[in-house]
């Protein structure tokens, strides 16, 4: 996957689900996806509440499927704040976005 004109992405709670459930039917294209941003020197963000959705979803296993413990759960997130830029959850982070996209 070429991936070219943009050095950051955003990921969305569905990205970080699927890379870690192995018995996801997604998990490998997740993986890949997270290793060719990295590859390419993409910088990736989540928000507080891209991580407050993966704890409520992985910790829901008759949905999900995942096999993951509670505590591979908080690893997860622990990995996920030490790998990706966590935004602040705020006005001015609304407004910023907004104004990326409305001209």
């Amino acid at each position: 996957m070429m991936m070219t004109g943009f050095r950051e992405v955003f990921l969305d709670t569905n990205v970080l689900i699927f890379a870690t459930n192995s018995v996801s039917p997604w998990h490998l294209a997740a993986t890949e996806f997270l290793q060719t941003m990295r590859e390419a020197d993409i910088e990736l963000f989540v928000s507080p509440q891209v991580l407050r959705e993966y704890l409520a979803a992985a910790t829901r296993l008759n949905i999900t499927g995942s096999e993951l413990q509670l505590e591979e759960i908080w690893e997860n997130v622990t990995t996920f704040k030490t790998e990706f830029t966590v935004l602040d959850d705020n006005d001015l982070v609304l407004s910023t976005l907004i104004c990326r996209f409305i001209p």
